[in-house]
Protein backbone atom coordinates (compact mmCIF):
# COMPACT_ATOMS: atom_id res chain seq x y z
CA UNK A 1 0.00 0.00 0.00
CA UNK A 2 1.66 3.76 -0.87
CA UNK A 3 1.36 6.02 1.73
CA UNK A 4 0.63 9.65 0.79
CA UNK A 5 2.73 11.75 1.24
CA UNK A 6 1.33 15.06 2.97
CA UNK A 7 1.89 18.23 1.25
CA UNK A 8 5.13 20.33 1.11
CA UNK A 9 4.45 23.52 3.45
CA UNK A 10 5.98 26.71 1.09
CA UNK A 11 8.80 28.87 2.81
CA UNK A 12 6.21 31.28 5.06
CA UNK A 13 4.76 28.66 6.74
CA UNK A 14 7.78 26.62 7.46
CA UNK A 15 9.43 29.36 9.17
CA UNK A 16 6.31 30.30 11.09
CA UNK A 17 7.78 30.33 14.42
CA UNK A 18 10.28 33.10 13.22
CA UNK A 19 7.23 35.27 12.48
CA UNK A 20 5.76 34.37 15.79
CA UNK A 21 8.93 35.21 17.53
CA UNK A 22 9.40 38.75 15.85
CA UNK A 23 5.94 39.59 16.34
CA UNK A 24 6.04 38.90 19.99
CA UNK A 25 9.52 40.71 20.07
CA UNK A 26 8.21 43.75 18.16
CA UNK A 27 5.63 44.00 21.35
CA UNK A 28 7.82 42.87 24.66
CA UNK A 29 11.56 44.70 23.04
CA UNK A 30 10.32 48.87 22.31
CA UNK A 31 8.20 48.03 25.70
CA UNK A 32 10.83 47.07 27.81
CA UNK A 33 12.73 50.32 26.31
CA UNK A 34 10.02 52.54 27.13
CA UNK A 35 9.76 50.72 31.05
CA UNK A 36 13.69 51.05 31.20
CA UNK A 37 13.88 54.79 30.01
CA UNK A 38 10.44 55.91 32.47
CA UNK A 39 8.90 57.48 29.26
CA UNK A 40 5.53 55.46 30.87
CA UNK A 41 4.64 56.83 34.14
CA UNK A 42 1.08 56.34 36.52
CA UNK A 43 -1.99 54.41 34.56
CA UNK A 44 -0.30 54.31 31.53
CA UNK A 45 2.40 51.32 32.27
CA UNK A 46 -0.31 49.06 32.88
CA UNK A 47 -2.68 50.17 30.06
CA UNK A 48 0.41 49.52 28.35
CA UNK A 49 1.51 45.60 29.45
CA UNK A 50 -2.01 44.99 29.51
CA UNK A 51 -2.66 45.52 25.67
CA UNK A 52 0.83 44.01 24.90
CA UNK A 53 -0.41 41.26 26.39
CA UNK A 54 -3.40 41.57 24.98
CA UNK A 55 -2.20 41.57 21.70
CA UNK A 56 0.39 38.66 22.09
CA UNK A 57 -2.44 36.63 23.40
CA UNK A 58 -4.94 37.20 20.87
CA UNK A 59 -2.31 36.04 18.04
CA UNK A 60 -1.57 33.19 20.36
CA UNK A 61 -4.60 32.12 19.99
CA UNK A 62 -5.65 32.75 16.42
CA UNK A 63 -2.47 30.89 14.94
CA UNK A 64 -1.36 28.47 17.48
CA UNK A 65 -4.88 27.77 19.56
CA UNK A 66 -7.72 28.39 17.30
CA UNK A 67 -6.20 25.32 14.99
CA UNK A 68 -6.53 22.79 17.96
CA UNK A 69 -9.75 23.37 18.49
CA UNK A 70 -11.65 23.17 15.40
CA UNK A 71 -10.31 20.20 14.13
CA UNK A 72 -11.71 19.71 10.87
CA UNK A 73 -8.57 22.20 9.48
CA UNK A 74 -5.20 22.11 10.39
CA UNK A 75 -2.66 24.15 11.33
CA UNK A 76 -2.34 26.59 8.81
CA UNK A 77 -5.99 27.11 7.55
CA UNK A 78 -6.65 30.64 8.35
CA UNK A 79 -5.12 31.74 4.60
CA UNK A 80 -7.87 29.10 3.88
CA UNK A 81 -10.64 31.04 6.15
CA UNK A 82 -10.80 34.50 4.28
CA UNK A 83 -13.00 34.96 7.72
CA UNK A 84 -11.48 33.92 10.52
CA UNK A 85 -8.78 35.49 8.85
CA UNK A 86 -9.47 39.29 8.46
CA UNK A 87 -11.08 38.92 11.96
CA UNK A 88 -7.60 38.17 13.31
CA UNK A 89 -5.97 40.85 11.26
CA UNK A 90 -8.32 43.54 11.95
CA UNK A 91 -8.42 42.67 15.73
CA UNK A 92 -4.64 42.61 15.81
CA UNK A 93 -4.55 45.76 14.22
CA UNK A 94 -6.69 47.71 16.15
CA UNK A 95 -5.51 46.57 19.65
CA UNK A 96 -1.66 47.66 17.36
CA UNK A 97 -3.14 51.27 17.10
CA UNK A 98 -4.40 51.72 20.70
CA UNK A 99 -0.93 50.57 21.66
CA UNK A 100 1.25 52.82 19.54
CA UNK A 101 -0.34 56.33 21.25
CA UNK A 102 2.39 55.21 24.59
CA UNK A 103 4.82 56.20 22.62
CA UNK A 104 6.41 56.22 18.75
CA UNK A 105 8.85 52.78 19.60
CA UNK A 106 5.79 50.65 19.10
CA UNK A 107 6.45 51.85 15.88
CA UNK A 108 8.72 48.95 15.42
CA UNK A 109 5.25 46.56 15.45
CA UNK A 110 4.88 47.19 11.75
CA UNK A 111 7.71 44.81 11.31
CA UNK A 112 5.84 41.80 12.87
CA UNK A 113 2.67 43.10 11.23
CA UNK A 114 4.87 41.75 7.35
CA UNK A 115 5.49 38.69 8.39
CA UNK A 116 2.00 37.80 9.50
CA UNK A 117 0.55 39.96 5.81
CA UNK A 118 3.29 37.58 3.94
CA UNK A 119 2.45 34.25 5.30
CA UNK A 120 -1.75 34.48 5.63
CA UNK A 121 -2.26 36.56 2.12
CA UNK A 122 -1.45 35.98 -1.61
CA UNK A 123 1.52 38.35 -2.27
CA UNK A 124 -0.52 40.88 -4.28
CA UNK A 125 -2.91 41.68 -1.16
CA UNK A 126 0.07 41.23 1.31
CA UNK A 127 1.75 44.24 -0.59
CA UNK A 128 -1.37 46.35 -0.61
CA UNK A 129 -2.16 45.41 3.04
CA UNK A 130 1.64 46.40 3.57
CA UNK A 131 1.32 49.86 1.94
CA UNK A 132 -2.02 50.25 3.79
CA UNK A 133 -0.97 49.27 6.99
CA UNK A 134 2.18 51.87 7.18
CA UNK A 135 0.10 54.38 5.72
CA UNK A 136 -1.91 54.12 8.22
CA UNK A 137 0.86 54.28 10.34
CA UNK A 138 2.08 57.46 9.55
CA UNK A 139 -1.47 59.26 9.92
CA UNK A 140 -1.81 57.71 13.16
CA UNK A 141 1.59 58.96 13.99
CA UNK A 142 0.61 62.77 12.80
CA UNK A 143 -2.20 62.13 14.95
CA UNK A 144 -0.99 61.74 18.52
CA UNK A 145 2.09 63.87 18.28
CA UNK A 146 -0.61 66.51 17.17
CA UNK A 147 1.32 67.99 14.24
CA UNK A 148 0.78 68.04 10.32
CA UNK A 149 2.25 65.12 7.74
CA UNK A 150 5.86 66.19 6.84
CA UNK A 151 5.64 63.88 3.70
CA UNK A 152 9.80 64.80 3.39
CA UNK A 153 11.24 64.04 6.73
CA UNK A 154 12.95 60.93 7.72
CA UNK A 155 9.55 59.09 9.49
CA UNK A 156 7.37 59.36 6.67
CA UNK A 157 9.87 58.23 3.96
CA UNK A 158 11.84 55.70 6.19
CA UNK A 159 8.59 53.44 6.35
CA UNK A 160 7.85 54.08 2.73
CA UNK A 161 11.14 52.73 1.91
CA UNK A 162 10.36 50.18 3.78
CA UNK A 163 7.51 49.35 1.96
CA UNK A 164 9.20 48.87 -1.18
CA UNK A 165 12.00 46.86 0.59
CA UNK A 166 9.53 44.52 2.22
CA UNK A 167 7.80 44.18 -1.65
CA UNK A 168 10.93 42.80 -3.30
CA UNK A 169 11.99 40.12 0.07
CA UNK A 170 8.41 38.92 -0.39
CA UNK A 171 8.03 38.93 -4.27
CA UNK A 172 11.74 37.04 -4.03
CA UNK A 173 10.83 34.71 -1.62
CA UNK A 174 7.71 33.70 -2.41
CA UNK A 175 8.71 33.46 -6.00
CA UNK A 176 11.04 30.51 -4.73
CA UNK A 177 8.73 29.09 -2.41
CA UNK A 178 6.42 28.78 -5.41
CA UNK A 179 9.18 27.45 -7.65
CA UNK A 180 9.96 24.95 -5.03
CA UNK A 181 6.46 23.92 -5.13
CA UNK A 182 6.21 23.14 -8.79
CA UNK A 183 9.08 20.88 -7.87
CA UNK A 184 7.80 19.21 -5.27
CA UNK A 185 4.68 18.61 -7.47
CA UNK A 186 6.94 17.12 -10.41
CA UNK A 187 8.46 14.90 -8.00
CA UNK A 188 5.54 13.55 -6.59
CA UNK A 189 3.93 13.17 -10.00
CA UNK A 190 7.57 11.12 -10.90
CA UNK A 191 6.75 9.09 -7.94
CA UNK A 192 3.27 8.16 -8.40
CA UNK A 193 4.32 7.68 -12.34
CA UNK A 194 6.98 5.21 -10.92
CA UNK A 195 4.89 3.04 -8.48
CA UNK A 196 2.39 2.91 -11.67
CA UNK A 197 4.89 1.53 -13.66
CA UNK A 198 6.08 -0.64 -11.23
CA UNK A 199 2.26 -1.77 -10.48
CA UNK A 200 2.21 -2.64 -14.55
CA UNK A 201 5.72 -4.11 -14.71
CA UNK A 202 4.67 -6.47 -11.96
CA UNK A 203 1.38 -7.63 -13.75
CA UNK A 204 2.77 -7.69 -17.00
CA UNK A 205 5.49 -10.39 -15.08
CA UNK A 206 2.70 -12.26 -13.32
CA UNK A 207 0.33 -12.71 -16.32
CA UNK A 208 3.66 -13.63 -18.39
CA UNK A 209 4.46 -16.28 -15.55
CA UNK A 210 0.62 -17.62 -16.02
CA UNK A 211 1.18 -18.12 -19.72
CA UNK A 212 4.59 -19.56 -19.71
CA UNK A 213 3.28 -22.05 -16.79
CA UNK A 214 -0.05 -22.66 -19.04
CA UNK A 215 2.01 -23.17 -22.65
CA UNK A 216 4.05 -25.72 -20.54
CA UNK A 217 1.30 -27.62 -18.69
CA UNK A 218 -0.01 -27.60 -21.79
CA UNK A 219 3.18 -28.89 -23.66
CA UNK A 220 4.24 -31.40 -21.14
CA UNK A 221 1.52 -32.59 -18.83
CA UNK A 222 -1.30 -32.46 -21.32
CA UNK A 223 0.33 -34.13 -23.71
CA UNK A 224 1.78 -36.66 -22.11
CA UNK A 225 -1.73 -37.41 -21.05
CA UNK A 226 -3.16 -37.75 -24.10
CA UNK A 227 -0.30 -40.18 -25.42
CA UNK A 228 -1.07 -42.23 -22.36
CA UNK A 229 -4.74 -42.66 -23.35
CA UNK A 230 -4.09 -43.70 -27.07
CA UNK A 231 -1.79 -46.45 -25.79
CA UNK A 232 -4.15 -47.49 -23.42
CA UNK A 233 -6.85 -47.44 -25.89
CA UNK A 234 -5.27 -48.83 -28.56
CA UNK A 235 -4.03 -52.06 -25.91
CA UNK A 236 -8.09 -52.45 -25.48
CA UNK A 237 -8.26 -53.52 -28.84
CA UNK A 238 -5.04 -55.85 -29.30
CA UNK A 239 -4.03 -59.68 -27.87
CA UNK A 240 -2.50 -59.58 -24.77
CA UNK A 241 1.03 -59.93 -25.75
CA UNK A 242 0.84 -56.75 -28.32
CA UNK A 243 -1.36 -54.66 -25.76
CA UNK A 244 1.44 -55.36 -23.70
CA UNK A 245 4.21 -53.11 -25.35
CA UNK A 246 2.05 -50.25 -25.51
CA UNK A 247 0.92 -50.77 -21.30
CA UNK A 248 4.84 -50.21 -21.06
CA UNK A 249 4.81 -47.23 -23.26
CA UNK A 250 1.86 -45.46 -21.50
CA UNK A 251 4.05 -46.82 -18.12
CA UNK A 252 7.11 -45.14 -19.44
CA UNK A 253 5.37 -41.68 -20.77
CA UNK A 254 3.37 -41.80 -17.04
CA UNK A 255 7.21 -41.48 -15.36
CA UNK A 256 8.05 -38.99 -17.76
CA UNK A 257 4.56 -37.02 -16.73
CA UNK A 258 5.80 -37.23 -13.28
CA UNK A 259 8.98 -36.28 -13.67
CA UNK A 260 8.05 -33.07 -15.65
CA UNK A 261 5.67 -32.68 -13.36
CA UNK A 262 7.98 -32.22 -10.56
CA UNK A 263 9.88 -29.75 -12.59
CA UNK A 264 6.93 -27.58 -12.75
CA UNK A 265 6.58 -27.24 -9.13
CA UNK A 266 10.64 -27.24 -8.34
CA UNK A 267 9.70 -24.52 -10.93
CA UNK A 268 7.32 -22.89 -8.91
CA UNK A 269 9.08 -23.18 -5.88
CA UNK A 270 12.67 -24.27 -6.23
CA UNK A 271 13.64 -25.70 -2.82
CA UNK A 272 16.27 -26.97 -4.27
CA UNK A 273 18.18 -23.75 -4.19
CA UNK A 274 16.83 -22.33 -1.02
CA UNK A 275 18.68 -25.32 0.39
CA UNK A 276 21.73 -25.10 -1.53
CA UNK A 277 24.19 -23.24 -3.58
CA UNK A 278 23.42 -23.34 -7.41
CA UNK A 279 26.46 -25.51 -7.92
CA UNK A 280 25.46 -27.81 -5.60
CA UNK A 281 21.52 -27.83 -7.12
CA UNK A 282 23.07 -28.35 -10.66
CA UNK A 283 25.40 -31.82 -8.92
CA UNK A 284 22.35 -32.97 -6.89
CA UNK A 285 19.90 -32.86 -10.09
CA UNK A 286 22.53 -34.59 -12.21
CA UNK A 287 23.27 -37.35 -9.72
CA UNK A 288 19.40 -38.09 -9.67
CA UNK A 289 19.51 -37.78 -13.68
CA UNK A 290 22.66 -40.11 -13.37
CA UNK A 291 20.66 -43.03 -11.47
CA UNK A 292 17.30 -43.01 -13.22
CA UNK A 293 19.07 -42.43 -17.08
CA UNK A 294 22.45 -44.93 -16.61
CA UNK A 295 24.26 -42.09 -18.60
CA UNK A 296 27.97 -41.15 -17.24
CA UNK A 297 27.51 -37.47 -16.95
CA UNK A 298 29.68 -34.81 -15.28
CA UNK A 299 29.88 -31.67 -13.75
CA UNK A 300 32.37 -28.39 -13.33
CA UNK A 301 32.53 -25.95 -11.77
CA UNK A 302 34.97 -22.95 -12.70
CA UNK A 303 35.76 -19.40 -11.79
CA UNK A 304 34.77 -17.76 -8.30
CA UNK A 305 31.81 -19.11 -7.15
CA UNK A 306 29.09 -16.25 -6.10
CA UNK A 307 25.34 -15.77 -5.34
CA UNK A 308 23.60 -14.91 -7.77
CA UNK A 309 20.13 -13.20 -8.33
CA UNK A 310 17.40 -15.39 -7.55
CA UNK A 311 15.84 -15.69 -10.50
CA UNK A 312 19.27 -16.36 -12.24
CA UNK A 313 20.16 -19.10 -10.50
CA UNK A 314 16.41 -20.41 -11.15
CA UNK A 315 16.62 -19.89 -14.78
CA UNK A 316 20.31 -21.94 -14.36
CA UNK A 317 19.23 -24.89 -12.71
CA UNK A 318 15.78 -24.98 -14.64
CA UNK A 319 17.91 -25.57 -17.93
CA UNK A 320 20.04 -27.99 -16.72
CA UNK A 321 17.06 -29.94 -16.18
CA UNK A 322 15.34 -29.64 -19.54
CA UNK A 323 18.70 -29.97 -21.68
CA UNK A 324 19.34 -33.44 -19.05
CA UNK A 325 15.41 -34.23 -20.17
CA UNK A 326 15.88 -33.94 -23.55
CA UNK A 327 19.23 -35.54 -23.48
CA UNK A 328 17.12 -38.56 -22.18
CA UNK A 329 14.14 -38.90 -24.56
CA UNK A 330 16.34 -37.94 -27.64
CA UNK A 331 20.17 -37.84 -27.87
CA UNK A 332 21.08 -41.51 -26.82
CA UNK A 333 24.33 -40.26 -25.45
CA UNK A 334 26.74 -42.12 -23.45
CA UNK A 335 28.66 -39.16 -21.83
CA UNK A 336 27.29 -35.58 -20.99
CA UNK A 337 29.49 -32.90 -19.29
CA UNK A 338 28.20 -29.95 -17.68
CA UNK A 339 30.11 -26.76 -17.00
CA UNK A 340 29.03 -23.76 -14.60
CA UNK A 341 31.26 -20.54 -15.07
CA UNK A 342 31.57 -17.64 -13.01
CA UNK A 343 33.34 -14.84 -14.96
CA UNK A 344 33.50 -11.19 -13.77
CA UNK A 345 30.19 -10.07 -15.84
CA UNK A 346 29.10 -13.21 -16.94
CA UNK A 347 27.44 -17.06 -16.16
CA UNK A 348 27.68 -19.59 -18.38
CA UNK A 349 26.20 -22.89 -18.64
CA UNK A 350 27.19 -25.56 -21.37
CA UNK A 351 25.24 -28.80 -21.52
CA UNK A 352 27.05 -30.94 -23.76
CA UNK A 353 26.51 -34.99 -24.85
CA UNK A 354 27.96 -37.11 -27.52
CA UNK A 355 24.57 -38.50 -28.93
CA UNK A 356 22.99 -38.29 -32.53
CA UNK A 357 22.38 -34.63 -32.89
CA UNK A 358 19.55 -32.95 -33.65
CA UNK A 359 19.39 -34.19 -37.29
CA UNK A 360 18.92 -30.43 -38.49
CA UNK A 361 15.93 -29.71 -36.37
CA UNK A 362 14.77 -28.32 -33.67
CA UNK A 363 11.97 -30.26 -33.31
CA UNK A 364 13.52 -32.73 -29.94
CA UNK A 365 13.10 -29.42 -28.28
CA UNK A 366 9.61 -28.56 -28.65
CA UNK A 367 8.29 -30.94 -26.10
CA UNK A 368 8.95 -30.09 -22.34
CA UNK A 369 10.51 -26.58 -21.16
CA UNK A 370 10.98 -26.28 -25.01
CA UNK A 371 13.80 -23.93 -26.76
CA UNK A 372 11.54 -20.95 -27.60
CA UNK A 373 10.15 -21.02 -23.75
CA UNK A 374 13.64 -21.61 -22.09
CA UNK A 375 15.32 -18.41 -24.69
CA UNK A 376 11.89 -16.36 -23.91
CA UNK A 377 13.31 -16.92 -20.03
CA UNK A 378 16.99 -16.19 -20.57
CA UNK A 379 16.49 -13.11 -22.92
CA UNK A 380 14.20 -11.49 -19.89
CA UNK A 381 17.48 -11.73 -18.24
CA UNK A 382 19.63 -10.43 -20.91
CA UNK A 383 21.19 -13.44 -21.33
CA UNK A 384 21.43 -15.28 -24.44
CA UNK A 385 21.02 -19.05 -25.58
CA UNK A 386 22.52 -20.86 -28.41
CA UNK A 387 22.22 -24.48 -29.66
CA UNK A 388 24.64 -26.45 -31.76
CA UNK A 389 24.53 -29.58 -32.81
CA UNK A 390 26.23 -31.99 -36.08
CA UNK A 391 24.68 -35.34 -36.88
CA UNK A 392 25.88 -38.05 -35.09
CA UNK A 393 28.10 -35.83 -33.00
CA UNK A 394 26.21 -34.81 -30.19
CA UNK A 395 24.46 -31.19 -29.39
CA UNK A 396 26.19 -28.60 -27.15
CA UNK A 397 23.73 -25.86 -25.32
CA UNK A 398 25.66 -22.73 -23.83
CA UNK A 399 23.27 -20.24 -21.66
CA UNK A 400 24.86 -16.71 -20.79
CA UNK A 401 23.44 -14.24 -18.55
CA UNK A 402 24.82 -11.09 -17.74
CA UNK A 403 25.84 -10.58 -13.54
CA UNK A 404 26.97 -7.29 -13.52
CA UNK A 405 27.00 -5.45 -10.36
CA UNK A 406 25.79 -8.82 -8.90
CA UNK A 407 28.79 -9.58 -7.29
Amino acid sequence: MTKTRPPQKNFWERWHWIWSALYYLSLIVPLTMVWMDGDLVGVERPWAVGLVLLSCGWHWFWTAQLPKLLTDIDEWSLRERPLLMFIYLVGAILIWSQILAFHPLFNIHLAGFFSQFFLLLPILWAIVATTLLTLTQIVLNAYFAGEAIAWQSGTVWGPLLGIIGASILGFWISGISEESGRRQELVEELRRTQANLAESERSAGILAERQRLAHEIHDTLAQGFIGIIMHLEAAQSLPAEQAQQHVQQAEQMARENLQQARYLVEDLHPKRLQEASLPDAIMTTVQQWREQSKVVAHVTVTGEERPLPANTEHTLLRATQEALANIHKHAQANEVTITLSYMDDLVMLDVQDDGVGLNGTTSAWQGGFGLTAMRERIEQLGGSLLVESEDNEGTVVVVSIPVIGNR
